[in-house]
């Protein structure tokens, strides 16, 4: 007969045969704190590789965790390490706030070989060391990366040179972080490196030293499916440079939201474009 903890894991795995993304989430929490307060043993041992077969037919979607102060799945904080249990997720989101220093500490999740099948980092509010980024062994095959208010000044992008998560690395947000990171040519000809790379959200933005970038790396730009440029204070002076970037020919989706000096007159302009005709520009207004 299985152990009354292993009948419990098993009902967490099935969740019930949810597919609702908060119910198998909660799933997924309850299963990362089963592993948290089962002492290591072959019993153990048996049941967390049956979790990861399991598991593997899960979307990375209900396999997220988070790593905060107070309760952390993925991090003990009186043993101040990882836990092996990181090992099962696959989206980790990594936030501090500016009056905690009780978080756990991102360079340890970066070096820790739990998190190596990470396929998503989303970190807000701490500082990333890209040097320890690129060292791992964790979040070495990510195929999503967001920084919000995770990088401070002009960003060291060649330090990334390195990092074997761009191989993988298919989608790319910086926000809060100062205009020349999101705008610089070093993140331009870092992503040269990336050959799968498709998805860039990028603000604030230094438009025009942006717009050198996209004009200077024509194979990045011709692979970008989705642009998103919120919030950057651009306006109908600015559209020019798009409509002649005809490098960007295979953007699907086209974010310019947030930018209320985008009237649609340049709305327009910007439709007749031929290499803006096929996707969808998203602006939050109405224009015909």
């Amino acid at each position: 007969m299985p152990s009354d903890r292993l009948s419990r894991l098993r009902a967490h795995l099935a969740c019930e045969g949810s597919r609702n993304i908060v119910e198998r989430q909660g799933c997924f929490h309850q299963i990362l704190r089963l592993f948290n307060e089962w002492r290591a043993g072959p019993d153990r041992d048996e049941a967390f590789a049956e979790a990861r077969r399991e598991l593997h037919r899960w979307s990375h979607l209900f396999r997220e965790a988070h790593a905060l102060a107070g309760e952390s799945l993925v991090y003990d904080e009186a043993a101040r390490s990882v836990r092996d249990t990181l090992g099962l997720v696959r989206s980790l989101r990594v936030r501090r706030y500016d009056d905690d220093d009780s978080a756990p500490p991102l360079s340890a999740i970066l070096r820790s070989p739990h998190a190596r099948e990470l396929s998503m980092l989303h970190v807000s509010g701490t500082p990333i060391s890209f040097e320890e980024l690129a060292r791992g062994p964790g979040a070495a095959q990510l195929g999503a990366l967001v920084l919000n208010g995770a990088v401070a000044g002009d960003a060291p992008w060649e330090a990334l040179e390195r990092w074997p998560g761009l191989a993988t690395l298919q989608f790319l947000q910086i926000a809060g972080a100062s205009a020349e990171s999101c705008s610089s040519e070093r993140l331009w000809a870092l992503l040269e490196h990336a050959p799968v790379f498709a998805s860039l959200h990028v603000q604030p933005l230094d438009f025009d030293r942006f717009m050198d970038g996209v004009d200077a790396h024509p194979a990045v730009a011709h692979r970008l499916e989705q642009l998103s440029l919120r919030q950057c204070q651009l306006r109908d002076d600015h559209l020019p440079r798009l409509i002649a970037a005809t490098a960007l020919d295979r953007l699907a989706t086209l974010d310019l939201r947030q930018n209320s000096q985008i009237t649609c007159a340049g709305l327009a302009a910007l439709r007749r474009a031929a290499h803006f005709r096929r996707g969808t520009i998203l602006i939050d207004r109405d224009c015909p």
